[in-house]
């Protein structure tokens, strides 16, 4: 939905019918379509459908805005990711074309950014590359978003960004320009789509880049009185704002968004997986800014674990193979640690470090605090349901930064026994609710957590 959608009920007067879907009542609509809450009874879920507005069909004399929109909803039916609103269907009832998405739990990221302020680096950045990792997909794909910006993207309960709206993005920057509809926002637009230009994956790289300035300064990039004055700022380019922002935007930053937002696209990121690279090299802990006033726990939990996955030894070391971190030694002897319970499935050899020697290593007392911490951010994650995520920090990510700093700790090893079994039971959850993809996602995920899970791979293998 876009930043003009209001939510309004149906009314008895325009109340439609979509094929087999039963209409539940209205969800919204903005300048270019109408979103509906609708069951789909063969598969008992509830999902959303939307169809163009009326007055744009009726001014469609060649037929060519139906046939961009059964184009486009093609292109958008093949694409299934974690981080898109997926499309399960489409149609056409009474000569009004109508596609069917994902109903998504959650809240537009603009309306998350105007009810809570900027967000912290670390969970900024996470939240980037979710959105970042969508486009990727859909550009692998050959299509390009061009409208996106925070109203476009939804954040799930669990804090996970899902994009919408990319199925009508080309129909809607430029064809329904003839009929003297305002499109989107031009906050967002690139500056060659200011100039009506050809656009591509750059573009939309573009627009990341300044809803990740905006996320985390929580200040528009481009303003002003009007589009032309908006569309000016961004074709000066963006040296000048990104030096005007202050201590609102960190200095490791910088270089970044001025890549992203370079005038010239050669001069950008030339794709998703580059701007992705680019931010996972950024150090957190040097500027990160304090979440301890977030009204989120997830965004703490994400934040804490980025600023410990650097100091540990930055994100990727977490599937290198574990050694025995280097401390000062006592001369008790090394108690057994009992398990807290019997494991639920075959788990994998990271609950079995034997001691190099039979002494116990004590931590430093950084070590100690890291621990406690990222004991705390599993716990934070397996309560927001964030166990095995495929991309951004999760609770296996931190019970494993654990058991690298302290082999033995029996928290960490009972927590993955118990995880294992959960990762189950989530992707048998998603099924149930007819969410195959992040079902599948989320047992691959799983069984590259757990390779030894007998469990995990047979739903992984079930789902494919």
């Amino acid at each position: 939905m876009s930043e003009e959608t209001r939510i309004q009920p149906s009314t008895e007067n325009d109340t439609p019918s979509f094929g087999r879907y039963r209409l539940i009542g209205e969800l919204g609509r903005g300048a270019m379509g109408i979103v509906y809450r609708c069951v789909d009874p063969d598969f008992e879920r509830t999902v959303a459908i939307k169809v163009l507005h009326p007055e744009l069909l009726v001014s469609d004399s060649s037929g060519e805005f139906r046939l961009r929109f059964r184009n486009e909803m093609r292109a958008a039916g093949r694409v299934s990711h974690p981080n898109i609103v997926n499309v399960y269907d489409a149609g056409e009832q009474d000569g009004r074309p109508y596609f069917v998405m994902e109903f998504v739990e959650g809240q537009e990221l603009g309306a998350l950014l105007k009810d809570e302020g900027p967000m912290a680096l670390a969970p900024a950045l996470a939240m980037a590359d979710g959105i970042l990792a969508g486009l990727g997909q859909i550009h692998s794909l050959g299509v390009v978003h061009r409208d996106l910006k925070p109203a476009n993207i939804f954040v799930t309960a669990d804090g996970r960004p899902k994009l919408a709206d990319f199925g009508v993005a080309k129909l809607e920057s430029t064809e329904l320009t003839q009929v003297g509809t305002v499109i989107g926002s031009p906050r967002y637009m690139s500056p060659e789509q200011c100039q009506g230009l050809a656009v591509d994956q750059r573009s939309d790289l573009f627009a990341a880049g300044v809803v990740l300035f905006e996320m985390v300064t929580g200040e528009r990039c481009f303003d002003g009185a009007s589009a032309n004055t908006i569309m000016q700022q961004i074709m000066m380019g963006s040296q000048e704002r990104i030096r005007r922002a202050g201590k609102g935007l960190p200095d490791v930053l910088k270089p970044v968004l001025l890549k992203a937002l370079a005038r010239d696209p050669e001069k950008r990121f030339q794709s998703a997986e580059e701007f992705r690279q680019a931010l996972s090299s950024i150090d957190t802990g040097a500027s990160a800014h304090s979440a301890a006033g977030s009204r989120r726990p997830w965004l703490i939990a994400i934040a804490a674990a980025l600023v410990l996955a650097v100091g540990a030894g930055t994100w990727f070391a977490m599937h290198q193979p574990r050694q025995t971190p280097q401390a000062v030694t006592t001369s008790t002897p090394a108690a057994p640690v009992a398990p807290t319970s019997p494991p639920a499935d075959n788990v994998a050899p990271v609950s079995t470090v034997t001691p190099a020697q039979p002494t116990v290593q004590a931590l430093t007392l950084a070590n100690q605090q890291k621990v406690q911490l990222l004991l705390q951010v599993a716990q934070a994650h397996e309560m927001t349901g964030r166990l095995v995520t495929p991309s951004g920090s999760s609770a296996y990510d931190a019970y494993e930064l654990v058991l690298k700093i302290d082999p033995h700790n029996s928290k960490a090893l009972a927590g993955l026994r118990t995880l294992q079994a959960k990762v189950g039971q989530r992707v048998e959850q998603l099924l149930a609710q007819g969410n195959k993809s992040d079902a599948l996602a989320e047992a691959k995920a799983g069984v590259a957590a757990f390779p030894t899970s007998q469990t995990l791979q047979n739903l992984s293998r079930q789902l494919q």
